[in-house]
């Protein structure tokens, strides 16, 4: 009995001390878990203030297109984020409903496909002194839970894209005022033209002769008002404005404003244009472009030249247009340096600054990019450059 006993009190005593150890263990893992919610809040936390702190809205949308989470609204907005959480992405009016309609079938997409959609500059309001000016992409999220999950990233840009449709204007009136005074000179040959035949046509008693003096003065008068009529169209054309127009008249209406000067030059302006081309672009912009790069060139042969216009449908059913030279070529490890504004070359490639002068290519660069289209330049094989402009597949229609 006294030996029975004996064991169960060893037993009790073994129990009491695995007792023991298993509550200092017990407390040890509480200690932990509490570091690990400590930490795990901590880091929380962390990335909650990484995510307010970046300069851009970003949205989880699930594959019922409801809004999972959002780190903060975009500027201007007046809307709190708590009003957008676990709601509708189309039902939210948040943004206008062109731009809600964009960015919601920029969703679909992404949630069928698994791959990222840019949708570039999209301008939300209907009133356009609160409208604001963001840049929008789509990208697939990966879900812990393999749920179709899209991330929206919505950056908002109005001040930028105002301060650089001011910076294309400028440089689009400094082209305008370059031309002003070539303009004005042929205006004044085409009135004197109009005025001496006027002359003929009031002293000459042959009708016949009478007829074909006023056919003349009327053609004379035809080339005059196209004259204007361009330099009007290209000036007053508003940026962002989307038209329909055949690449060849587009071209034309650039050519006009820039031939005759380009003649006294002894500089032939060539076309090469496939004429069912049409485009749905921003055709003020595009040519914009085209005219800075009919500019770049002329400054690239101060004696004589030739500069062709080619415009073709390629591979991808993309329209391009280019604008070849016969001038100086670029040196290959300058090329990179192409597009930014003012800058300079000196010694043995002074010749070459011509071509990079002021804001022109710079701007050339802006507006494509921002076009979603792209440019590209090459040296050709003899003289000269051709700058190669491909427009996104969207903007050309064949005719």
């Amino acid at each position: 009995m006294v030996a029975a006993n004996k064991r169960l009190q060893e037993e009790v005593a073994r129990a009491n001390i695995e007792l023991r150890n298993a509550n200092e263990d017990l407390q040890d893992a509480n200690v932990k878990l509490a570091e690990e919610i400590s930490r795990s809040d901590y880091l929380r936390r962390y990335a909650d203030t990484i995510l307010q702190t970046i300069p851009a809205c970003l949205m989880t949308v699930d594959g019922d297109l409801i809004i999972r989470s959002i780190n903060k609204m975009p500027p201007h907005s007046d809307f709190h984020r708590d009003e957008l959480l676990n709601q509708p992405f189309g039902r939210v009016p948040f943004c206008g409903e062109e731009a809600r309609r964009r960015i919601g079938d920029a969703i679909d997409k992404v949630l069928e496909t698994r791959r990222a959609v840019p949708l570039g500059e999209i301008v939300c309001g209907a009133d356009p002194e609160k409208s604001r000016v963001w840049e929008v992409a789509v990208f697939p999220l990966d879900d812990p839970h393999d749920k179709a999950m899209a991330l929206v990233l919505i950056y908002d840009q109005t001040e930028d894209h105002y301060m650089r449709l001011a910076l294309i204007q400028s440089e689009k009136m400094a082209v305008i005022g370059n031309l002003a005074a070539g303009v004005a000179h042929e205006f004044n040959n085409l009135v004197g033209g109009i005025l001496g035949f006027a002359q003929l046509a009031k002293l000459t008693e042959d009708m016949e002769d009478y007829r074909k003096t006023v056919e003349v003065v009327f053609e004379v008068s035809e080339r005059a008002k196209k004259i204007i009529g361009d330099l009007l169209t290209f000036s007053r054309r508003p940026p962002n404005q989307i038209e329909h127009i055949k690449i060849e008249e587009m071209v034309d209406q650039v050519v006009t404003l820039v031939e005759r000067r380009f003649d006294k030059q002894q500089i032939k302006i060539l076309r090469e244009i496939e004429p069912e081309i049409a485009i749905e672009f921003d055709v003020g912009q595009l040519q914009q472009v085209v005219l800075q790069l009919l500019m770049s060139a002329r400054e690239s042969m101060p004696k004589s030249g030739t500069i062709v216009i080619r415009s073709f449908m390629d591979a991808d059913d993309c329209a391009v247009i280019e604008v070849v030279d016969d001038g100086e070529q670029i040196p290959m490890s300058l090329v990179e340096h192409l597009f930014e504004p003012f800058y300079s070359f000196s010694g043995p490639l002074s010749f070459f600054e011509g071509r990079t002068k002021g804001l022109g290519l710079a701007v050339v660069h802006s507006i494509v990019m921002k076009l979603n289209a792209s440019i590209q330049v090459s040296n050709n094989e003899t003289a000269g450059v051709t700058f190669r402009v491909k427009l996104p597949p969207a903007a050309t229609i064949t005719v």
